[in-house]
């Protein structure tokens, strides 16, 4: 809330007049209270009971105090004058707390009739991205159609409650067998996922969803929703607008994960990530022309674990923004290094991460890091992965635009994977396509990869793209690239990856008559 308005957080409108009786009453009495609907950090809507007191410190200070408390969660010793509040006010659903004291007395039914609960947590996904790009309106809009999909579908025997901004729980006792559960979900999945129409615009969702059983998988409500959720996770992980069983083995894949998440937390204090470059060639004469800069995290006891590992990890656990951050200002001062103490021009490609490209204050923060640094916007550069684009378009162009309009350039990595029209690429924001290894491996034995590579470089040209090929490991693809005319490359064949000591050496053993001005620095970590 730090510099904003607290309407911010405002969710239900009342009339005017309210609004004017409020703020005489703390004019005149010095304070004010009553019930209002405000909004959660999270975006969930609550009523609360507040008390606003004004507070004069003198003439030309005067500030306002306002102690509030969550109606849905009562507190000992508070003197409550309304009844706790067991519903959510966008879609009627019973709250959490409502949905515990269900479970709980349905697992004793359960008990008495030797049957079966089934609990299924529901994650329609997308919803934080549609808050960022749109509003808190089109945000609940969206909510409230997907829950009136839910009732609509669900049967009477089962019960619904919202469990957080975009988590749903549903509770299906018996008669329910486990294959009518999996028949639901699948319907529910495939009923959510169809488009919202809001305000003339389409929104799509991918839900994924999660199962645990009583007694098979948990004997305590606590224990039921726990596994639910570690199902969920599971099936999130797996992609979206799927679903997941809990099993045993999920638990401890969680506990993993878990301890290898705190891991990450102590790599980013104690000086365990570090990076290498990989350099960039001119097929033709061999000469360098940049460095792709790899993220690498030597574990004290694991030893060295792959960015394929911990990005991915660091995504869901909310820390990509501080890696991100840390590899970025890594990055900066090996730039300048290079730039200032050795004459060699690098221009730096910072490859985005979901979480970063629609960062609105990451995409700033990558522009000002830059000018702190003093070094020229012609030499940065930042590279997206071609599915990112495509998921991601409308927020992902405008914040690449932005990039483009500070004098950054924008390379599109892993080309040829994520199914992008021709139509969307044309209308891109990008200066660079590099070709995935996926298919420069394969070319020397496969006449199709080296028709795909053909195709890429052809649509490069046609659109007025550079382009460059990612994994060239022997002598006969280098040749096969050059014939198919993609002159820029980089891959084992040309270099390994070099820590920055070895990688000054590298460029220095090219004899120049001046010094050396590479075109293409990148940074990737791997997301």
């Amino acid at each position: 809330m730090a510099g904003q308005n607290p309407g911010v957080l405002k969710a239900k409108s009342r009339e005017p007049e309210f609004y004017i009786n409020l703020w005489q009453s703390v004019e005149q009495q010095g304070f004010w209270k009553g019930e209002l609907w405000n909004r959660k950090k999270c975006g969930l809507v609550y009523r609360q009971l507040i008390t606003i007191i004004k507070v004069d410190r003198h003439e030309s200070d005067r500030v306002y105090v306002a102690i509030f408390h969550d109606l849905a969660r009562p507190q000992t010793g508070l003197p409550l004058q309304h009844p706790a509040l067991n519903e959510d006010v966008l879609t009627g659903f019973i709250d959490r707390e409502e949905f515990r004291k269900l479970i709980t007395w349905q697992m004793k039914v359960a008990d008495a009739s030797h049957s079966d609960v089934h609990l299924v947590k529901l994650d329609l996904g997308e919803i934080q991205t549609i808050n960022d790009s749109f509003d808190h309106n089109t945000c609940d809009q969206v909510i409230m159609d997907a829950a009136s999909r839910l009732r609509k579908m669900l049967p009477k025997a089962c019960h619904l409650a919202r469990l957080g901004p975009d988590e749903f729980g549903i509770l299906c006792p018996q008669p329910f067998d486990l294959d009518a559960t999996l028949q639901l979900i699948e319907s529910l999945i495939q009923e959510l996922s169809k488009p919202y129409i809001i305000k003339a615009t389409q929104i799509s969702l991918m839900p994924s969803v999660g199962c645990a059983i009583y007694p098979h998988d948990a004997d305590t409500p606590e224990s039921l929703m726990r596994c639910s959720r570690t199902a969920l996770e599971f099936a999130k992980r797996s992609g979206r607008n799927c679903f997941a069983l809990y099993d045993k083995s999920m638990t401890e894949i969680a506990r993993e994960k878990l301890l290898m998440v705190q891991d990450l937390k102590q790599a980013l204090k104690s000086n365990q990530l570090f990076v290498v470059l990989q350099p960039k060639v001119d097929m033709r004469s061999g000469l360098p022309e940049g460095a792709e800069v790899l993220l690498r995290w030597n574990h004290p006891s694991k030893g060295m674990i792959p960015p394929s590992q911990f990005i991915p990890l660091a995504e869901e656990a909310g820390l990509i923004t501080e890696v991100s951050h840390w590899v970025l200002a890594e990055t900066l001062t090996i730039a300048k290094h290079l730039y200032y103490q050795q004459g060699i021009s690098l221009p730096i490609a910072l490859n985005l991460c979901a979480q970063d490209i629609n960062n609105k204050e990451f995409i700033e923060h990558v522009i000002n890091s830059l000018r702190a640094h003093k070094l020229p916007s012609d030499m940065l550069e930042v590279e997206v992965t071609e599915t990112m684009l495509v998921e991601n378009s409308d927020t992902a162009h405008l914040h690449l635009q932005q990039l483009r309009d500070a004098g950054i350039k924008v390379s599109m990595d892993d080309f040829g994977t994520g199914y992008s029209s021709l139509s969307h690429l044309r209308d891109l924001p990008i200066d660079r396509i590099k070709i995935d290894r996926s298919f420069v491996v394969g070319m020397t034995a496969d006449r199709v990869n080296q028709g795909i590579i053909k195709l890429i470089t052809d649509l490069a040209k046609l659109i007025g793209v550079e382009i460059l090929a990612e994994g060239v490991e022997t002598e006969q693809q280098k040749l096969q690239l050059i014939e198919l005319k993609c002159f820029h490359a980089q891959g084992y064949l040309f270099q390994r990856p070099l820590i920055l000591e070895d990688h000054i050496q590298y460029l220095h053993s090219f004899e120049h008559p001046a010094p050396v001005t590479l075109q293409g620095f990148s940074l990737i970590m791997l997301c």
